[in-house]
């Protein structure tokens, strides 16, 4: 998948949360968005890592 593709898929994911949101308290939609906030936080701490590892084995190869 392309880096463009991934960023209109992760568009098209956060406008789905907000849209679904509305209708919650805003208790939820704090929740809602603290999990967010977890899950893309989680998401670049794994690639970097992979990043890290990719580097590592780029550097060994050589």
């Amino acid at each position: 998948m392309t880096k463009q593709n991934v960023s209109v898929q992760e568009i098209r994911i956060l406008d789905e949360l907000v849209n679904n949101a509305i209708g919650l308290p805003l208790e939820s939609q704090n929740l809602l968005l603290l999990m967010a906030k977890g899950m893309s936080y989680t998401k670049n701490c794994l690639l970097e890592e992979n990043r890290k590892r990719e580097n590592e084995k780029n550097v060994h190869n050589k």
